[in-house]
């Protein structure tokens, strides 16, 4: 396949799947060809394998993914570090760390903020070697604080270091919240979400009666990342929105929160509900019943 590859033929049906889960010789094979397979067969490449892996839990392109990491062409960088968002591998953190401090593409710095958030939250277990550790908080906190940055790789970042329980995060969030520039506010609101902390839950209230859609839905996301059913009533507000796409955020932030109120809530709006939001309201009020530690039948709606 390789051959294949490095040669321009057009990639068959199933071919992309024999990347996944290469072993060591495999992968060794794969880096060495890569540089000469042509540009447009490793975007294609790499956008089938993010493509399939997205499909189904039986394909693993993270090694795949890693060799991209290192192309000549941005896009393909790009591409591949989104396709690591969910890997905690030691090699990928550090590659993307690596990325996120000194790559020339704005787009592919975004794409490293957002691939170590799971690594921030491995921090904060203790997973994460302490060295390492601290060299991805260096790095994140110095592309927020740097002025000359793109606004959205600085929002990237801010948002990823809302999981971190550093003193310095929290006054940064809050600073940022505050800030002239729409999308950096905007990172702040998803970064007290990723927080899980209830003293964020005024800011996000206010935030439910912006007149920006953006807001309304970034607020409504960081509501049920957080769960606390003080949020419940506020969302609920939201349920009847102009934007569906905030409403149905609405939806599903109360069912992430779970529990008898929440059930109760989207019981109500079930009867209700137009039918755009049918299949949001189904799925929430199945979440909410898994949260709050029941299937919901037995609650009185």
């Amino acid at each position: 396949m390789i051959e294949r590859l490095v040669s321009g033929q057009p990639l068959g049906p199933g071919a992309v799947a024999l990347l996944s889960d290469m072993d060591r010789q495999a992968v060794t094979a794969f880096r060495e060809a890569w540089p000469g397979i042509p540009l447009d067969t490793r975007r294609e490449i790499i956008t089938e394998a993010a493509l399939l892996e997205g499909q189904t839990i039986e394909l693993d392109f993270e090694r795949a993914f890693c060799v991209a990491l290192d192309d000549s062409d941005a896009e393909t960088r790009r591409n591949a570090a989104a396709g690591l968002l969910n890997s905690t591998n030691g090699e990928v953190g550090r590659k993307l760390m690596q990325l996120l401090d000194a790559d020339r593409d704005a787009g592919v710095r975004r794409a490293a903020a957002d691939g170590l958030r799971p690594f921030v939250l491995e921090r904060e277990f203790g997973n994460v070697e302490e060295a390492n550790g601290d060299a991805m908080m260096r790095v994140l906190r110095h592309r927020v604080a740097d002025a000359g940055e793109d606004p959205e790789v600085r929002g990237r970042a801010l948002a990823t270091l809302g999981t971190c329980s550093e003193p310095w995060v929290r006054p940064l969030i809050e600073e940022f919240y505050y800030h002239d520039d729409r999308v950096l506010r905007l990172a702040a609101v998803e970064a007290m979400g990723q927080s899980a902390q209830e003293e964020w839950l005024d800011f996000l209230f206010e935030q439910l009666e912006s007149e920006d859609p953006d807001f309304r839905y970034e607020a409504a996301v960081a509501c049920g990342e957080i769960g606390s059913e003080e949020a419940i009533e506020p969302l609920s507000m939201l349920f009847e929105d102009e934007e569906e796409g905030v409403a149905v955020a609405a939806v599903e932030a109360v069912g992430n929160i779970g529990g008898p109120a929440a059930l109760k809530c989207l019981g109500a709006l079930a009867a209700r509900a137009p039918e755009g939001l049918s299949d949001a309201i189904a799925i929430a009020m199945e979440v909410a019943g898994i949260v709050g530690g029941s299937s919901g039948e037995e609650e009185d709606l």
